[in-house]
C-alpha cells in the first residue's frame, strides 16, 4: 500500500528490506504500520540513539507507545515515514493513494472520513 503524504509517497516496505537496516549509518524503525528512517535522528533523540538503535530494523511500536512522546514528537514520525509495513500477505505491487489534507475541518465530509479511517488504520489518534 503507497500512501501519498504532502510532498512524497510512502513506498511499500517488506519486513525482509526493514529487517536489512539496522545499524548506526543506517537505522530503520516500524511504529505501527510507518516505517521510518530514523538514521539522521539518533544523535538528536532526548533518550539517547541506544534506546532507537536496539530496536533498528524491526517494530518500535510498543518500546514507543510504553515512553510519553509529546506532539510535536509524534509530528517527527510523519517526517521520518519513507514507507509503509507491507504484510506477508500483500502484494508490494498494490498500492493505494491517500493524500492528506492540511486541515481537516476544512475538508468536504467523504475526504475527513478518508483522513480519519487512514489515522485509524495507522494508529495514530487525532
Amino acid at each position: 500500500m503507497c500512501i501519498r503524504d504532502r510532498r512524497r509517497v510512502l513506498r511499500p516496505i517488506t519486513h525482509d528490506e526493514l529487517e536489512q537496516h539496522n545499524t548506526e549509518d543506517d537505522c530503520w524503525i516500524l511504529i505501527g504500520e510507518m516505517v521510518l528512517d530514523v538514521s539522521e535522528f539518533l544523535d538528536d533523540h532526548p533518550g539517547g540513539e541506544w534506546c532507537i538503535l536496539q530496536h533498528g530494523g524491526g517494530d518500535a511500536t510498543s518500546a514507543f507507545e510504553r515512553v510519553f512522546h509529546s506532539h510535536s514528537a509524534r509530528r517527527l514520525l510523519k517526517k521520518l515515514a519513507i514507507g509503509t509495513l507491507v504484510s506477508k500477505t500483500q502484494s508490494p505491487e498494490t498500492t493505494l493513494e491517500v493524500e492528506r489534507p492540511v486541515n481537516v475541518q476544512n475538508s468536504p465530509p467523504k475526504r475527513k472520513l478518508l483522513v480519519y479511517m487512514f489515522l485509524l488504520i495507522m494508529g495514530i489518534s487525532i
